[in-house]
């Protein structure tokens, strides 16, 4: 009886997942005020320059100011949180192709997705408006309640394009040297897609400057090319184009200044869930945009630990009337 009470409660350890120390992503604070978060415990200040294992569920935490956080993932990829952010790694699982899942409550994001020759990564990274799926590629994301900004600098192949899936469905395609800007007003959503320009990268100042941005910071011939190239969003399975100044002949504009073509989309309604009326005599709530809708506050323990934890006291039970 008492091995088969012991057998039952290794079972169960097997079920609630890896151990916390299995995997070695690594948080390192860079500069300024970084913390991390275990489930539902306290946030943790992190020493300057100094790192700590993320494993399923932990929180990344950047403060205000001129912080700075890095997370170095075990292939090689690397994601850095400017100042006010807030990550959390929902999974990493390195087999033949690298997949991982980050939420990203708020804040500023680069992502550079790279994995050894030969080997695959997907990446997911979730806000509260829209998810992004990358593969092999470097680019930076801002998020906030009202505002959603997604630049592209390089993919690894053009066949795997950033993709961008609004809570509606709808869904946009981001090359290289390609930038995404989506507005939320109330339960709608704007979104503009045209080249990375130097506005668009001056929403990333606290970053290093991207180098071989196409049509921005490369060389000549780079510059001419993206100039000439045309641009091409789908959105719900219909495809939107939009052809740069000189592609059609006549003289090449200077690589210095490219021009930057831009395809509004309305991607209309995110289907965000509207605040009950008030009391009488007492104003309305306000409607949330969806850009500021929770994905899962911190501080409340993940429902599998909860679930695992009363499996084994009902396991201790079940253990005791065996002995009995």
């Amino acid at each position: 009886m008492k091995r088969l009470a012991l057998l039952l409660v290794a079972l169960s350890l097997i079920s609630v997942g890896p151990a916390r120390g299995a995997t070695i992503n690594q948080l390192q604070n860079l500069r300024g005020s970084v913390s991390y978060q275990r489930g539902g415990g306290k946030p943790q200040a992190l020493p300057q320059r100094t790192a700590v294992a993320l494993t399923d569920n932990d929180y990344a935490l950047t403060g205000a100011g001129n912080s700075l956080a890095g997370i170095t993932l075990p292939d090689s990829s690397r994601i850095e949180m400017a100042s006010d952010t807030r990550v959390r790694l929902s999974y990493f699982r390195q087999s033949r192709i690298a997949h991982a899942k980050f939420l990203v409550y708020q804040g500023k994001v680069r992502f550079h997705i790279e994995h050894p020759q030969g080997a695959r990564a997907d990446y997911v990274f979730q806000t509260p408006s829209a998810q992004m799926a990358v593969r092999g590629t470097f680019g930076d994301f801002l998020v906030s309640p009202t505002k959603l900004i997604v630049n592209v600098y390089s993919v690894s192949n053009p066949k795997l394009p950033v993709e961008v899936t609004f809570k509606n469905g709808k869904k946009v395609f981001l090359g290289a040297g390609q930038s995404l800007v989506a507005t939320f007003t109330g339960a709608q959503a704007a979104v503009t897609v045209g080249n990375v320009s130097r506005q668009s990268l001056s929403n990333f100042s606290e970053f290093a400057t991207p180098k071989g941005v196409p049509g921005i910071l490369s060389s000549t011939g780079a510059g001419s090319a993206a100039a000439t190239t045309a641009t091409a969003v789908v959105v719900g399975g219909t495809a939107v184009t939009a052809a740069a100044a000189g592609s059609k002949g006549g003289a090449a504009p200077s690589p210095t200044a490219p021009p930057t073509p831009t395809v509004v989309i309305p991607i209309g309604s995110l289907n965000c869930p509207s605040p009950p009326p008030g009391p009488p005599g007492a104003p309305n709530a306000v409607p949330t945009p969806c850009g500021s809708q929770p994905l899962a506050p911190p501080g409340k323990p993940p429902v599998k630990a909860a679930l695992a934890f009363a499996g084994l006291l009902a396991l201790g039970f079940a253990s005791r009337r065996l002995k009995k």
